[in-house]
C-alpha cells in the first residue's frame, strides 16, 4: 500500500484517500497515524463519555420459552422492552452459536484484505447495486466522519447472494439471514398481537421486505474520546437484529422515564455470548402509532483492538406505503403520524448526516391543550376561565369544552342516530336532496361545492336549518330529528355564554338583540364520512375557515380535525397543521370569520380541515351559529376606536355567504371578501 497522504483540509486528500480511492478508516491506521485527523473530531455533544452512561442490565429475554407454558410471559417481555428502551436482547433465538463465531471471523477476513480487493465493491464501480462498501455513514455531507468501514449486501435471492456477496463471507452471511428471518418473524408476530392486530402473510412479507445484512469494522482508535463509530440515529425500518463482538461499544438513549432509567439518559448495551441484540426501527413505531419506540442509539469507539458488528435490517420495499394501523388508530382515537411512501421516507433519511431520530418529521402535532371546564364559570375560578376562553380565541381559533351543559347520554345518541341515517338505502337519503326536498330547512348532499371542485370531497352530508321547534319536528330526518333538536337547543345556550364573555373581553357590551342578530341562524350538519381505500390521497373536508359566528362541533372517537397554526405560539409553528384529538365527553369550538370581522381580527377563525380513514366510517356533528342574510357585519366601533384602524369593511352578510358557497373550499380566502387591504 502506499504511504499515507499528509491530509491536509485544504486539497481533500484524506476525503480522497478514505473514501475515493477505498482505503476506509482501516487504510488510516495501517499507515501509523497516532493521531485522529481533524476530519473525525466530533462537536463536543456528540461524544461519547463511557463513564457517564449506565449499564444495561435487562437479562436476555429466552426465546424458547415462546414454544411453552411461560409464552405469554415472554410475549409480555418482549412488548415491554419495544415499548419502552426499544432495545432488547435475545438467547436461544434459532441462530447457531458455531454460525455467529464464524460471521465474525469472516468479517475480519473481509476487512483484513489489501484495500485494492475491498475497492472493487465502492459504489459505481461494484459488479452489483446489491453489494457495497464504504466508509462513514454520508461522508459527503458529514462535518466529522463516522471511524468506522462497511460492506453492504441486499438480499434477493439465494442464487444472487452466492453469485454477487463477497467471496470472504457470503456462506455465512446468507446462512445468518435464513436463520434470523424466522426469528424476525416471529417477533413480529408477537408485537402485532400485543397491539391487538393480526396481519396476514402478505402484510407480514410487506413490513419485513429487504434483507439487508452490513458488516462494519471499528479499527482501533488513537482518540477514541475524540471519535464516534457511529453517529446517533434511529434505524429506518421495521426490527434490526444485531450480532456485536465480544468488545461492545453500542449505546442507546432513554426516550422516558422508566426502571431508575432517567430519559436522555445513554445506557451501553454489553455484549452477551450468544445473544444477539434487537431493536426497533422506525417503520414498527409508526405502523404501531407510537406504541414502540425506534431508540436513538450511537456506536462509540476504542484504543484497544478492532472490533465488527454485523446488523441485518428489514426494511420495506420502497413503493410500499407505511402509516399507523388502522386497527391502532381506531383504538388510540388519533393517528400520530401521516402515511408516507417508504420510498420518500428512505430518502430523507440518508440525504443527511446522522443527526439523531428523523420519524418526528412525520409526527403529526397534537393539540394538547387540555379542555376548558365551562362549569368553573359560576365558581371562584371563572376569571381564569374567561382568560383561557378568550386566549384560544386570539390564538388558534379551536378549543374543547367540557361540563358544557350538552348531555353526554344525547350526544352518544346524537352519533347514533347519524350513522342510522347515513346507512338507510340511497332512495331514502335522496328525498331531501336539492330540489325534491319537502323543505328548504333541508338538504342532503355530498362534497361541498361539487359542481366548482377540482376534486371532491369524500363526504356526504344532511343539512337541518333551525326557524322553530315546530318546522324541525315536521320536516328534519325522522331518524334524527328529536335528539338532534335538542342538541341543538342545549348547546346554542353554551353559545351565547361564550359569545357574551368573548365580546366583554374585547370590552364591548351588547343587548341581547345584538347577541341574538350575531347567533341568528342555527343550522345542524350530520357529516358522514365513509371507510376511504386511499386515504392518502382524499379529504374529508378540504382546508376551509367557518363563515359564522361560534361553531359548536362534536367528534366521534375517531377523529380526523386539522387545525393550522395562524401564528408561532407554545411551541406550535406558524403554518404547522394540528390534529384536535377526540376527548370523550367535549365539544369543540371554533371562531367564524363572522367573529374574526367583528373583533377586527382580535379574534382568530382557523383554517382547518378533516382527513378520511381506512379503518372506519366516522361521523362530525357541528352546529353553525350565522347571522341572518340581512344584517350587516364589520368590525365593532368599540374595537376600531381601540385599534386605529378597521381592518374589515362593512358588507352585508348575505352578499358574504354568497361569496363563500361561490366557490370550492380554499382555505381562509372568503375573508379577503371582507377585508381592507
Amino acid at each position: 500500500m502506499a504511504p499515507a497522504p499528509s491530509f491536509s483540509d485544504a486539497d481533500g486528500s484524506l476525503f480522497n484517500f478514505v473514501v475515493r480511492d477505498g482505503n476506509g478508516v482501516k487504510g488510516i491506521v495501517d499507515s501509523g497515524l497516532s493521531k485522529v485527523p481533524k476530519q473525525y473530531v466530533q462537536p463536543q455533544q456528540e461524544r461519547i463519555d463511557k463513564l457517564s452512561a449506565t449499564l444495561n442490565d435487562n437479562p436476555p429475554i429466552d426465546l424458547a420459552k415462546l414454544d411453552g407454558p411461560d409464552h405469554d410471559q415472554v410475549v409480555e417481555e418482549i412488548a415491554r422492552a419495544a415499548e419502552t428502551l426499544g432495545f432488547f436482547q435475545v438467547v436461544n433465538h434459532g441462530v447457531p452459536i458455531e454460525l455467529l463465531e464464524s460471521l465474525k471471523d469472516a468479517a475480519h477476513s473481509f476487512f483484513g484484505q489489501p484495500p485494492e480487493k475491498k475497492a472493487v465493491y465502492c459504489k459505481g464501480v461494484s459488479p452489483s447495486p446489491l453489494v457495497k462498501y464504504g466508509t462513514s455513514f454520508v461522508p459527503e455531507k458529514e462535518k466529522a466522519m463516522e471511524w468506522k468501514d462497511y460492506v453492504s449486501m441486499i438480499y434477493t435471492s439465494d442464487a444472487e447472494a452466492l453469485q454477487f456477496w463477497p467471496k470472504e463471507c457470503k456462506d455465512v452471511a446468507l446462512e445468518y439471514v435464513r436463520t434470523s428471518i424466522k426469528m424476525v418473524r416471529k417477533l413480529l408476530e408477537a408485537l402485532m398481537v400485543k397491539l391487538g392486530v393480526n396481519l396476514d402473510d402478505a402484510k407480514m412479507d410487506e413490513l419485513i421486505g429487504l434483507k439487508m445484512v452490513n458488516m462494519n469494522f471499528y479499527p482501533r482508535c488513537p482518540n477514541p474520546e475524540l471519535t464516534v463509530g457511529v453517529g446517533r440515529h434511529s434505524d429506518l425500518g421495521t426490527l434490526t437484529i444485531l450480532l456485536q463482538d465480544g468488545i461492545g461499544g453500542l449505546y442507546v438513549k432513554v426516550e422516558e422515564n422508566v426502571d431508575g432509567k432517567k430519559k436522555g439518559e445513554w445506557m451501553e448495551i454489553p455484549p452477551v455470548p450468544g445473544a444477539l441484540v434487537i431493536n426497533v426501527g422506525d417503520t414498527l413505531q409508526i405502523v404501531s402509532n407510537g406504541k414502540y419506540k425506534s431508540a436513538e442509539h450511537r456506536v462509540r469507539t476504542t484504543s484497544t483492538q478492532s472490533r465488527v458488528s454485523i446488523p441485518i435490517f428489514t426494511i420495506p420495499r420502497g413503493s410500499v406505503k407505511i402509516g399507523p394501523l388502522a386497527q391502532v388508530v381506531e383504538k388510540d382515537g388519533v393517528a400520530r403520524y401521516r402515511e408516507v411512501v417508504f420510498e420518500d421516507y428512505m430518502n430523507n433519511f440518508f440525504s443527511n448526516a446522522h443527526d439523531g431520530k428523523k420519524i418526528d418529521k412525520l409526527k403529526s402535532t397534537l393539540n394538547d391543550n387540555p379542555p376548558i371546564d365551562l362549569s368553573k364559570l359560576d365558581g371562584p375560578d371563572h376569571n381564569q376561565v374567561v382568560e383561557a376562553l378568550a386566549k384560544a380565541a386570539e390564538t388558534l381559533g379551536f378549543f374543547q369544552v367540557v361540563n358544557h351543559g350538552v348531555r353526554i347520554e344525547l350526544l352518544e345518541s346524537l352519533k347514533a342516530a347519524a350513522h342510522r341515517f347515513f346507512s338507510q338505502p340511497p332512495e331514502k337519503k335522496a328525498v331531501y336532496l336539492k330540489g325534491v326536498s319537502p323543505s328548504p330547512l333541508v338538504k342532503y348532499g355530498t362534497s361541498f361545492a361539487p359542481e366548482k371542485e377540482k376534486a371532491l370531497e369524500w363526504k356526504d352530508y344532511v343539512s337541518m336549518v333551525y326557524s322553530n321547534d315546530a318546522e324541525a319536528l315536521e320536516f328534519w330526518p325522522k331518524e334524527c330529528k328529536d335528539v338532534a333538536l335538542e342538541y341543538l337547543r342545549t348547546s346554542v345556550n353554551m353559545v351565547r355564554k361564550v359569545l357574551e364573555i368573548l365580546i366583554e373581553k374585547l370590552g364591548v357590551k351588547l343587548d341581547d338583540a345584538e347577541i341574538e342578530a350575531l347567533i341568528g341562524l342555527k343550522m345542524v350538519n350530520i357529516n358522514f364520512y365513509p371507510t376511504c381505500p386511499n386515504p392518502e390521497l382524499t379529504v374529508g373536508v378540504g382546508r376551509h375557515s367557518d363563515m359564522g359566528t361560534l361553531t359548536v362541533l362534536l367528534q366521534d372517537e375517531i377523529g380526523g380535525l386539522y387545525v393550522k397554526v395562524e401564528e408561532t405560539i407554545d411551541g406550535k409553528k406558524k403554518g404547522d397543521w394540528m390534529e384536535i384529538p377526540p376527548v370523550p365527553g367535549a365539544l369543540v369550538i371554533n371562531v367564524g370569520d363572522t367573529l374574526q370581522i367583528l373583533s377586527n381580527g382580535k379574534y382568530k377563525s382557523a383554517e382547518h380541515r378533516v382527513r378520511t380513514t381506512s379503518a372506519k366510517s366516522r361521523v362530525s356533528i357541528p352546529i353553525f351559529t350565522i347571522p341572518k342574510p340581512t344584517v350587516k357585519i364589520g368590525p365593532l366601533p368599540q374595537t376600531v376606536d381601540k385599534d386605529g384602524v378597521a381592518l374589515y369593511r362593512e358588507v352585508v352578510f348575505g352578499d358574504y355567504m354568497n361569496n363563500f358557497f361561490g366557490n370550492a373550499h380554499e382555505g381562509k380566502k372568503s375573508l379577503e371578501f371582507a377585508r381592507i387591504n
